[in-house]
């Protein structure tokens, strides 16, 4: 679990350490106490560590997400001891089309329903172990809810992966969100053949006018000059390798 620690502030007198924070520097606590106006979701994941006993009070945000991205500060009395910005990052994750997706919450669930989300415009995937029957079918059919569940871990799961999934997912307990992640989906890039030489060893002493090669399973279209035979084939598309007809030769060496 992701957490950021605001670096600490000393109080050797008796005046409480108040930490602010966004938005517009809300109070988020003092002294030990965390502020009871804040959000619920934020509430939660505020914590004041330090050696208390000799002044010294951390605020520590666990499970740090995008909308804590912003301004802190602690304050002794109203005197600024420390202001700092800080900027969170997504988490990104990347995986080639057509392979399998697997997302961990990493946090347990049995009593409240874990929920997955995820892309266009967090969509509720899943609740518990039932997918969402509002999901086009074709999405739907792809999703898996797998984990031990019986200790109250649920993960998502998306078959054969396409670009259409790239997006923002997030898995939430109640109103509560554990873990976002945003996916990016390549596609592969399709396999580029450079020109080859091959060595053939012909059996027959009679002349010969034409071959045939299969390589691969694939059956060349060949032309034969009586030394060499020039083997022509198709060229897969790719960014990296392109001519105007398509098509390549391979000398063979006879």
């Amino acid at each position: 679990m992701a957490k950021y620690i605001v670096n600490r502030a000393y109080n050797k007198k008796t005046l409480p350490v108040v930490w602010l924070g966004p938005p517009n520097f809300s109070r988020y606590s003092r002294g030990l106490q965390i502020d009871i106006d804040l959000p619920a979701e934020l509430r939660d994941r505020l914590l004041v560590t330090g050696d208390h006993g000799n002044g010294y009070y951390n605020l520590q945000v666990g499970n740090i997400r995008k909308a804590d991205s912003g301004d802190y500060m602690c304050k002794i009395g109203s005197r600024e001891i420390r202001s700092v910005n800080v900027q969170v990052k997504t988490q990104g994750l990347d995986i080639n089309e057509g392979e399998t997706l697997t997302l961990t919450c990493p946090r347990p669930s049995q009593t409240l329903p874990v929920v997955w989300l995820g892309p266009p415009n967090f969509s509720r995937y899943s609740r518990g172990l039932l997918i969402d029957i509002d999901l086009p079918a074709e999405l739907r059919d792809r999703l898996l809810v797998t984990g031990d569940h019986g200790n109250g871990y649920y993960n998502l799961q998306v078959g054969n992966i396409r670009k259409a999934d790239s997006g923002d997912y997030m898995c939430k307990i109640g109103s509560r969100e554990i873990r976002s992640v945003n996916v990016q989906v390549k596609t592969q890039g399709e396999a580029v053949y450079d020109d080859a030489i091959i060595e053939c060893n012909l059996l027959s002493l009679e002349p010969v006018e034409s071959l045939q090669v299969i390589i691969n399973r694939g059956i060349f279209q060949s032309i034969y000059d009586g030394r060499h035979l020039l083997l022509q084939s198709k060229l897969l598309r790719s960014s990296r390798a392109k001519n105007a007809a398509g098509w390549k030769l391979v000398r063979v060496a006879l």
